[in-house]
């Protein structure tokens, strides 16, 4: 089926969670011609549209969705209420809203990433400022109903994307040129307190998407064609030591990422319309 929404409306994220159902999020009013805030559900099964239960979200879109094991839905974006409660462009859906316990985020624009990590955490990308009051550069964790900052420093701007390696390592891209007290630009990751960057040269624009493939290889994709000296139009990956490019690369601009974690198959989405 085709889901339709106003043409001053968009939807900005999708996600599935275990049960099946297709949770849609962005900045809308209705989703065919029904009531909708920001945020409605799609039933495979019956072919049937829905309203999340438990109350509405206020002024302010949803950007991305993350989804836990356990089902639980973590929606950000730059919205301040939840179901009439507080809830600074991040909260929780599982059968009716709710904001994170342990921290608020104050942010200078907006949350434009959820990851949900292998050890239960969610970790979060944006423009953030603080959480809890804590100075918290753009990168942060929830975990065991509290808000954390990764420690061993800070990033120098807001992060775009969010991927986990196979290692446990958090990667992370955005606009900045530093992180973690190192120069690392539009590319980085965290581990164990500690931050680094990618090694092999410097891609010369910012990943909007970064995935881990099974083989354990960070997959990129965004509006960068070059790094260093090397062509790699608009899609990119990265083996641990040098970054490849994919086949003759992509014609325009590359937004989202899949990486098939069975076969290891890379789908990408954007405005391209060509290889090479």
């Amino acid at each position: 089926t085709v889901v339709s929404v106003p043409n001053t409306a968009a939807i900005q994220t999708l996600a599935i969670n275990p049960g099946g159902t297709l949770i849609i999020g962005g900045n809308f009013g209705s989703v065919a011609a029904v009531g909708y805030k920001n945020m409605a559900l799609y039933y495979p099964t019956t072919n049937t549209l829905g309203t999340p239960a438990g109350g509405t979200i206020g002024a302010g879109t949803i950007y991305t969705l993350a989804i836990a094991p356990w089902g639980s839905a973590y929606l950000g974006g730059d919205f301040t209420t939840l179901a009439g409660t507080t809830a600074s462009g991040v909260g929780i859906w599982n059968g009716g809203f709710g904001s994170l316990v342990g921290g608020t985020l104050t942010s200078g624009n907006y949350l434009v990433s959820l990851m949900v990590a292998s050890n239960g955490s969610l970790w979060m990308g944006g423009s953030i400022a603080t959480v809890g009051g804590t100075v918290a550069r753009h990168l942060v964790f929830w975990q065991n109903g509290a808000a954390g900052t990764p420690t061993g420093g800070s990033i120098g701007a807001g992060v775009t994307a969010l991927a986990e390696g196979l290692d446990g390592k958090i990667f992370f891209t955005g606009g900045f040129s530093q992180a973690f007290g190192n120069t690392a630009r539009f590319v980085g990751f965290w581990q164990n307190g500690a931050g680094g960057t990618l090694s092999g040269g410097t891609l010369n624009s910012s990943p909007a998407a970064i995935k881990t493939g099974p083989n354990g290889r960070q997959y990129l994709g965004g509006v960068f064609t070059t790094v260093d000296a090397t062509s790699v139009p608009r899609v990119a990956n990265h083996n641990g030591v040098a970054y490849t490019t994919m086949g003759q690369g992509l014609d325009s601009d590359v937004y989202t990422l899949l990486v098939d974690q069975v076969d290891g198959g890379v789908w990408a989405g954007g405005k391209f319309q060509n290889t090479g």
